[in-house]
């Protein structure tokens, strides 16, 4: 049974070829299959969905990790930050950095950049 890491290479494989659809398929037979959908792979699809331009998935996927209860890590919430970065949606990237637990040092970092 595949483990979370080897589906979000595919998830990556398909983003790669510009197939958000594919990578949707592989998140879906992911929750069918009971694999963790956790923060590597919500950073993975953060990062497809940016690529893509699609800043109204990477909103569904946020809403879907918290409604699942997802626990995201720094890389998912910095994959998510740039995904609206990406999709000039800058609005929710700051929104997102606010809300993060880390958001006081993101801040002062980006402060003296």
């Amino acid at each position: 049974m595949p483990d979370e890491r080897m589906c979000a290479l595919a998830v990556n494989a398909a983003f790669s070829i510009r197939r958000s659809d594919v990578a949707l398929r592989i998140l879906e037979g992911m929750r069918a299959e009971g694999v963790e959908v956790g923060a590597l792979t919500v950073s993975v699809m953060a990062k497809g969905y940016g690529r893509m331009k699609q800043p109204s998935a990477v909103t569904e996927l946020l809403n879907s990790a918290q409604q699942r209860n997802v626990d995201l890590d720094i890389v998912a919430w910095n994959s998510a930050v740039d995904a609206y970065t990406r999709c000039g949606q800058l609005d929710k990237a700051h929104e997102l950095v606010e809300r993060t637990s880390s958001g006081l040092f993101l801040s002062r970092f980006s402060s003296r950049v």
